[in-house]
């Protein structure tokens, strides 16, 4: 039987699969803060990259140009001044050359063609000489309007509205590009006034004063100029540090977040794995202790998942397997163990019948009756517990299953399922062995067991054993039943314990039984009986003791007795009496020479029936 599964106590609070999700969704939300943490960075990245391909390189790029268009007019300016005073070259080779260089300083293909027309229209050189001039004058105040056109545009840009610091920048710069326009226009100016004088062949001191002013004007023009271009250089430096040190924070806090996710991770995977291993190594523990045969153990697992149910479903369990095992220990003392197992394990033994070889042993107290007159109530109760429990050890060591008890009897057999087939008559022969040994110490402990000092009744058993066919099967009623063997062979072996007092022995075993286990056992031939009930004859010997162990005066005395009973059976009386006696000088007390001598001298003044067969016919149980 097993007890029911009792409800569930443990409540669970974290089930495993929620601890590992937790887990799991943790790390993800790491990631994901990560994630997070570099979209923003590579945004910021991304602004300040955008700031400078839209609006610093260009502006840079247009400073260089209003730079170079700036010193390209003033070049022009320099060649029609000398164009003027100069008789070396033909001044329209000169002029030609200065537009030239003036076209390919603005680069402005479309205006080549707006020359080439001027030139056929007006083919004096001054044409030239204005076309050019006015050409980088063009050019140049064009990169300025480009420029501030760039700065408004970059001012109303979300990148740049968005941090007050490039506001400023910014707007720093487009003050610097405003103050360009007038500065440019009274340069242009006052050029054009020196060339004016130049062709109306003003006096060369005038024109030098007029250059004196074009270039302080040409010094104002370009050192605005060169404040726009080291506040590009600046603001170019400072968006490049900018830049990289976004880099390198995004850098820095993606690796930091990375660590914290790993280690945090870590921990977390570490505490969890505690908790599964922990517990689970408890219940192995557990499992091993109770494989040992430790059923007090118990597993106590502090947790709210699955395994606490497990642990509780463990304990549970061994407190069913001790259970169990109070069941056998109880059950042990009535019925065998190996039945109770068999019960308990829901393999019932067979309740048909079966014919099967197996060795039946009894066994009885001498003179029980007349030992109980002398005894109290309590003190035969003792001796019975004392004795049965001496005789019943050795049946279990031997795995002998004993059958009943009935008073002070003891009934037990030996045979498959229990034993193998070839083994149970000698073991059966070993346990009656070790009976008679354990008998020496019930008969010195009659003093402390019955409480008698004096007068010690003689204690004594007797013990039949014998092998052969008989019927196994659970037998009894729907409330009692009982596994056990019945049929010839059992009641021989009853009638053979009972055949020791006619020949005053303690052990005596059928032929069958002899004929199985002579390979380990020493005996002797004691006769060959007809018991009551049966009509044909049985060969019966006295169990000595194990093979190779046997004293050698009970050898002799079996060897002379056999001599005696070979010349008794063919009826030659004076030579079997003689066997006899010199048998009773060897053990003055053996029963069996002392009734077989009394045989011979009856047969030697009476013989026998001339039909004799050397049997001899006991007429009662």
């Amino acid at each position: 039987m097993s007890p029911s599964v009792p409800p569930s106590d443990v409540y669970i609070r974290y089930p495993i699969w929620a601890k590992i999700t937790g887990i799991v969704s943790i790390l993800l939300v790491l990631m994901a803060v990560v994630t997070y943490s570099t979209s923003m960075q590579l945004a910021e990245l991304k602004d300040e990259l955008s700031i400078l391909s839209q609006y610093d390189i260009p502006l840079d790029g247009m400073v260089n140009d209003l730079r170079y268009y700036n010193l390209a007019q003033v070049l022009t300016f320099e060649r029609v001044i000398h164009i003027k005073f100069s008789a070396e070259r033909d001044p329209a080779e000169q002029a030609g050359d200065a537009a030239g260089k003036a076209l390919g300083a603005c680069k402005r293909e479309d205006l080549l063609a707006a020359l080439q027309k001027l030139h056929q229209q007006f083919p004096d050189r001054n044409v030239w000489e204005s076309a050019a001039f006015y050409l980088e004058g063009h050019c140049a105040d064009g990169t300025v309007d480009a420029a501030r056109t760039l700065v408004t545009k970059a001012l109303a840009s979300p990148e740049v509205a968005g941090n007050p610091g490039l506001v400023g920048l910014f707007t720093s710069l487009q003050a610097e590009l405003d103050g360009l326009p007038p500065l440019r226009a009274s340069l242009v100016q006052l050029m054009q006034t020196t060339i004016d004088s130049s062709e109306q062949q003003t006096h060369e001191q005038t024109t030098g004063v007029l250059r004196d002013q074009v270039d302080e004007d040409l010094r104002l023009v370009g050192r605005q100029v060169a404040a726009v271009s080291q506040q590009m250089r600046d603001f170019t430096v400072a968006e490049a540090a900018r830049a990289s040190a976004l880099e390198q924070r995004a850098i820095w806090i993606n690796w930091a977040l990375t660590v914290i996710a790993a280690v945090l991770g870590f921990i977390l995977a570490t505490v969890l794995a505690h908790n599964l291993v922990k517990p689970v190594r408890q219940l192995l523990t557990g499992a091993t202790a109770v494989k040992n045969g430790d059923l007090d153990t118990r597993v106590q697992v502090r947790t709210s998942d699955e395994i606490a149910l497990l642990a509780q479903s463990f304990n549970y369990m061994v407190a069913g397997l001790k259970e169990k095992e109070a069941i056998k220990a109880t059950f042990g003392q009535y019925v065998d163990p190996r039945i109770v197992t068999a019960l308990l394990a829901g393999q019932p033994l067979a309740e048909a019948g079966e014919k099967r070889e197996m060795t039946v042993f009894f066994s009885d107290i001498a003179g029980f009756t007349s030992l109980g007159e002398q005894l109290t109530p309590d003190a035969i109760v003792r001796l019975l517990n004392y004795y049965l429990s001496a005789m019943s050890r050795p049946i279990a060591e031997h795995k002998g299953i004993i059958d009943k008890y009935i008073g002070d009897a003891i009934m037990a057999f030996w045979g498959p399922p229990f034993t193998g087939k070839d083994e149970h008559a000698l073991l059966a022969c070993r346990a009656a062995l070790q009976q008679l040994e354990n008998m020496k110490e019930v008969r010195r402990s009659l003093p402390d067991v019955t409480g008698l000092r004096r007068g010690l009744p003689n204690f004594d058993v007797r013990m039949g054993i014998c092998t052969g066919p008989v019927t196994a099967g659970t037998i009894g009623s729907e409330n009692s039943k009982n596994y056990t063997v019945i049929g010839d062979t059992v009641n021989l072996a009853s009638r053979l314990e009972s055949v020791n007092k006619y020949y005053s022995t303690h052990v005596i075993m059928a032929g069958t039984t002899f004929a199985a286990a002579q390979h380990g056992i020493e005996a002797r031939q004691l006769d060959r009986i007809r018991v009551l009930g049966k009509s044909e004859p049985v060969e019966i010997h006295e169990l000595l003791g194990p093979k190779g162990a046997t004293p050698e005066t009970a050898l002799k005395l079996r060897a002379r007795y056999a001599q005696g009973l070979e010349d008794y059976r063919r009826g030659r009386w004076p030579a079997a009496r003689a066997a006899f006696e010199e048998c009773l000088k060897i053990v003055p007390q053996d029963g069996p020479a002392a009734v077989m001598l009394g045989r011979v001298q009856h047969f030697e003044s009476q013989a026998p029936a001339k039909d004799w067969d050397g049997v001899w016919n006991f007429d009662e149980k």
